[in-house]
């Protein structure tokens, strides 16, 4: 392995797991606090998500990346007190298992009011940074040009 690859790759790992861990942490205190799976957590995440692009493309409003930030994170704290107040705090007292199935509701309708508004079709956010000579990294455990897996099992 070089040694001199680590810091890029420990930079990759925290710029793709962060992301990841910060949804995790969402649902763990969620349902650390309420006992309760919200299946509804990943389309906050997608509403927060087709927010931010739309404030920042160009087929959007075209906002600068901080503004659009910004804007995306009201629209997310807004959504979520709206939800919060509208639907789950009358179900207070019910049984758990209307509670799930109303965040399943809250799930499905988010979607659909996202395919809605945005349409199906695949959008990505531009570019932030150009490269023009990218750096090839190459896998750092090959043998014959095939990646070497390890599994590791306690």
């Amino acid at each position: 392995m070089n040694w001199q690859l680590l810091p890029q790759f420990a930079i990759t790992g925290f710029l793709n797991g962060g992301p990841i861990a910060l949804i995790a942490l969402g649902i763990v205190l969620i349902f650390k606090s309420s006992e309760i799976f919200n299946f509804a957590q990943g389309q906050m995440l997608l509403i927060g998500t087709m927010a931010t692009w739309w404030f920042w493309a160009e087929e959007g409003l075209g906002l600068p990346l901080w503004v659009a930030i910004i804007l995306a994170m009201v629209v997310s704290v807004l959504l979520g007190l709206l939800i919060e107040r509208l639907a789950l705090r009358p179900m207070t007292g019910q049984p758990l298992l209307s509670i799930v199935l109303m965040t399943l509701a809250l799930s499905q309708l988010m979607q659909g009011l996202t395919i809605l508004i945005f349409g199906t079709i695949q959008r990505g956010f531009p570019v932030i940074f150009q490269v023009t000579n990218p750096y090839k990294i190459s896998l750092p455990f090959t043998y014959n040009d095939n990646p070497i897996v390890v599994i590791l099992r306690q």
